[in-house]
């Protein structure tokens, strides 16, 4: 009772998935053709059993480079109004010095700029 069994693969046709088929040789009495779904990367479960799919990993990319983009032009706005409003700089002073210490520290660094000094003398502070 042997079955000569060979498995031949349909690429897409017409927008149709592609399909599997198992065709057995009849050298019995019965001939049948079974069908099987063949995974392709538009299926759901293309990268294992654990649950990960292509969608949900593109959907996590998309997520994750809207929230840099996000926290990136919150910085950008934040540094802007730092760099130009001086009452800004003394509120910060008052309520957060450790943000106003690193945007001095991060100026002092890029480049000789005496922001520092400025304020102080503006606030009639020392250093």
């Amino acid at each position: 009772m042997r079955f000569l069994k060979t498995i031949i693969q349909i690429k897409h046709i017409r927008g149709h998935r592609p399909m599997r088929f198992l065709w057995v040789h009849p050298t019995e009495s019965a001939t049948f053709v079974v069908f099987a779904d063949i995974p392709s990367f538009r299926d759901e479960k293309i990268l294992g059993k654990n649950g990960f799919t292509l969608r949900g990993l593109g959907f996590g990319i998309k997520i994750v480079v809207l929230a840099e983009t996000a926290l990136f032009i919150g910085s950008y706005l934040l540094w802007r109004k730092m760099n130009r409003d001086r009452d800004f700089r003394f509120t910060l002073h008052q309520k957060m010095p450790y943000v106003l210490e690193y945007y001095y520290t991060i100026g002092e660094k890029l480049g000789s700029q005496s922001a520092r000094e400025s304020d102080y003398t503006a606030w009639n502070m020392k250093q």
